[in-house]
C-alpha cells in the first residue's frame, strides 16, 4: 500500500512511509493516488496544531521535576497505562505537556515507537475543543506513521466514496466512526510502542471531558489483549470537572512548580542582578504567584519594564 507521501507519477520505486520504512514499490494509477491523498486530508483541519505552537516552550531549567516524579517514572516504565496530569488553572499544565511531548519526540530513535498528540483549546474553533477534533488529529498522525492503518483507512474511504459519492459533499466521517477507529487502531498495534498526549480535556466541556477520560481508560484496557505491543497515554486537565480516583497514574502539579516559578522569575530578571534588592524582588514575585505560573508570566514583563524605567524597587513591590 502507498504511504501518504507517495508522488503521483505513474511508476515508482520504494516508497518511504511516515515511520521511515519502505512499504511499497511498483506502479499505480494517478487517480487512485489523488483519492488516497484525499483520504488523509479528510481527517485534517487547519487549526489542528495551532494550540501546540501557541504554547511557549518551557524556560530552561523548568519542568525537569516531572521526569523525576515517581508516578511519572512508573508510568514511563510500564508497558501500558494512562497518566493523568492535573492541577489548578494557570499552574502550567500545558507547558509541562509540551515539554513531555518535545522530550518524547526528541528521544524517538526507534521505528517501532509512534507518537501523536493533540492540545485542546477552549477559545478556538469547535474542532479544537471537541472529541471529534481529538480523534481526527490523532488518527491523522497515526495512519501517517503506521502503514497497515493507512491501508485500512484508505480501503474504508474508497468504499464509502464508491457507495455514497464524494467525501465532504455526499458524506463525512462521523464522531462515532472516528471514535471506533481510534480505539481499534490504538488498542490493536502489533510490535509497536504508541505514546499519546492529549492536553486540557476540560476545555472540551464537563460531560465530554468525563467521557474522554473513560474512553482513554477503555482504550488502554483493550490494549491488554496485545502482549507484543505497548500503549501509554498521557492526558491533562484541571481538577474539576474530572473528580476521579480510579486512574492508576496521577500527577498533581499544584505545589510541584514552586521551584520552576522561581527559576522563571530569576531568569527574566537576570539583567538586574546587580540591584541590591534583586533577591527580594525575585522572592516576592515567586511567593505572590501562589503556585499559579500564569500569574508570574503576566507580572514579570511589567516588573521588567518598570526596572528598565528606573522605577524604585520599593514602588514595584508595592
Amino acid at each position: 500500500m502507498f504511504g501518504p507521501q507517495t508522488s503521483m507519477s505513474q511508476t515508482i520505486g520504494p516508497v518511504t512511509a511516515g515511520n521511515g520504512s519502505t512499504v511499497y514499490a511498483g506502479t499505480f494509477n494517478s487517480s487512485v493516488a489523488q483519492e488516497q491523498q484525499n483520504a488523509q486530508q479528510a481527517l485534517s483541519f487547519p487549526e489542528m496544531y495551532n494550540r501546540l505552537h501557541e504554547i511557549s516552550d518551557a524556560t530552561s531549567g523548568t519542568c525537569q521535576w516531572i521526569l523525576e516524579n515517581h508516578t511519572f517514572r512508573d508510568w514511563q516504565n510500564a508497558q501500558r497505562g494512562l497518566l493523568w496530569i492535573k492541577g489548578k488553572p494557570g499552574v502550567g499544565k500545558s507547558t509541562i505537556m509540551k515539554y513531555l511531548w518535545n522530550d518524547s519526540t526528541a528521544e524517538t530513535s526507534s521505528e517501532t515507537q509512534i507518537t501523536a498528540s493533540f492540545f485542546c483549546h477552549g477559545r478556538g474553533v469547535d474542532l479544537q475543543k471537541s472529541p471529534m477534533g481529538i480523534f481526527r488529529a490523532l488518527l491523522h498522525q497515526i495512519v501517517e506513521k503506521v502503514p497497515q492503518f493507512y491501508e485500512d483507512l484508505e480501503n474504508k474511504f474508497r468504499a464509502r466514496c464508491k457507495s455514497q459519492g464524494s467525501h465532504g459533499s455526499a458524506w463525512a466521517w462521523t464522531e462515532p466512526e472516528l471514535r471506533n477507529l481510534t480505539k481499534d487502531y490504538l488498542s490493536s498495534c502489533r510490535d509497536l510502542e504508541l505514546l499519546i498526549f492529549v492536553d486540557a480535556l476540560d476545555e472540551c466541556g464537563e460531560d465530554k471531558a468525563r467521557d474522554l477520560l473513560d474512553f482513554f481508560q477503555g482504550v488502554v484496557a483493550a490494549s491488554e489483549a496485545q502482549s507484543d505491543s505497548g500503549l501509554r497515554i498521557c492526558v491533562s486537565s484541571r481538577h474539576y470537572p474530572l473528580v476521579r480516583s480510579d486512574v492508576l497514574y496521577q500527577v498533581i502539579v499544584d505545589g510541584e512548580n514552586l521551584a520552576d516559578i522561581q527559576t522563571y522569575v530569576a531568569q527574566k530578571h537576570k539583567l538586574f542582578r546587580r540591584n541590591t534588592q534583586y533577591d527580594e524582588l525575585v522572592s516576592s514575585i515567586s511567593w505572590r504567584a501562589q503556585e499559579i505560573f500564569q500569574w508570574s508570566v503576566l507580572v514579570v514583563p511589567r516588573v521588567v519594564k518598570s526596572l528598565e524605567g528606573m522605577k524604585p524597587v520599593e514602588l514595584i513591590l508595592q
